[in-house]
């Protein structure tokens, strides 16, 4: 059976590969290297081939590094020449003028064996203590319900979050969207957002790498396995009218500013509440600089929400 390859060529054109038996590509002795390279985002790395078989798609070659001694494989379709003008760019493997002895293969065989030893050691070593944290959490926490027991983040979050905040209502919510889900916890006034945080954030399951645009699950953490979680989790105190007024009352008193008029105003999003400051044109810019803001309106803002309002409102 024939089976077609395409690739995407220099022009960003897929090409149909044709490799003849007798290519040096499908042909390379054992020892021969290649270099895994071509994108600046990742590390050039030198392979050796150590062991050729061939199937009804063509050869494919088994490789081991010079550098870790990991194991990859690739297809002789898939090879390239260092000086191909049209090559796409991104990472392959390129065919180098360059080998290794019988001697270094068998070598480099032994210390994948070795690896792949260690590395199922370690796996097994892992589990022990991951599953043995599992349990010492669940002892732990018998208020929570796990998930086997039919628990999910969001009822653990609110448990939680009643316990710590027993005065408080907090809106504990889980949507799902493509790529993912989010729960986002939201409240008025009360604690801090960095309070609150403390206990929800080991409900989110990993975090987003911005260098590499890549979501990352936390996989040695077992708290999400047993008590639920979600991708994202946010945790957005809002600001009532009343804490804005007070802010603003206490703000002026401490810094010696006559109580300006106030208006306050939903968001755009209707969420939350902002100061607008409708009496402050007296106050020059220098002057709020230097306390870090650029107008009184700023300042009572960030000072409303740096407060911890359990012990201002009772209620």
């Amino acid at each position: 059976m024939k089976i077609k390859t395409y690739e995407i060529n220099g022009e960003g054109k897929m090409v149909l590969i044709d490799i003849p038996n007798n290519s040096v590509k499908n042909n390379l002795p054992i020892g021969s290297v290649l270099l895994w390279g071509g994108n600046v985002a990742w590390p050039s790395q030198e392979y050796a081939i150590v062991r050729r078989t061939e199937s009804d798609w063509g050869v494919n070659y088994s490789l081991i590094s010079l550098d870790n001694y990991g194991q990859t494989s690739t297809g002789a379709n898939e090879l390239k020449y260092k000086d191909d003008k049209n090559v796409w760019h991104s990472q392959h493997f390129f065919i180098l003028d360059k080998s290794v002895s019988a001697d270094e293969v068998l070598d480099l065989i032994e210390k994948n064996e070795i690896k792949k030893k260690h590395e199922t050691e370690a796996k097994d070593l892992e589990a022990m203590r991951k599953q043995s944290q599992s349990q010492k959490e669940v002892l732990a926490n018998p208020d929570l319900v796990t998930i086997k027991k039919g628990g999910s983040a969001t009822k653990n979050i609110k448990k939680e979050l009643k316990k710590a905040f027993p005065k408080v209502s907090f809106s504990v919510r889980h949507k799902s969207f493509a790529g993912g889900d989010s729960i986002d916890i939201s409240w008025n006034d009360g604690p801090l957002s960095e309070e609150v945080s403390k206990i929800t954030d080991k409900y989110e399951e990993g975090s987003f790498d911005g260098m590499n645009d890549i979501y990352e699950y936390n996989h040695r953490e077992t708290w999400t396995d047993n008590f639920g979680g979600a991708k994202y989790v946010h945790a957005q105190r809002d600001i009532s009218a009343k804490a804005y007024i007070y802010a603003a009352w206490q703000y002026c008193k401490n810094e010696g500013y006559k109580m300006p008029k106030i208006t306050v105003k939903r968001s755009w999003n209707n969420k939350s509440f902002h100061a607008w400051i409708e009496d402050c044109d007296n106050l020059r810019y220098t002057e709020m600089r230097d306390k870090g803001s650029w107008s009184l309106a700023h300042s009572i803002n960030q000072y409303a929400h740096s407060l911890d309002y359990r012990g201002i409102f009772k209620d």
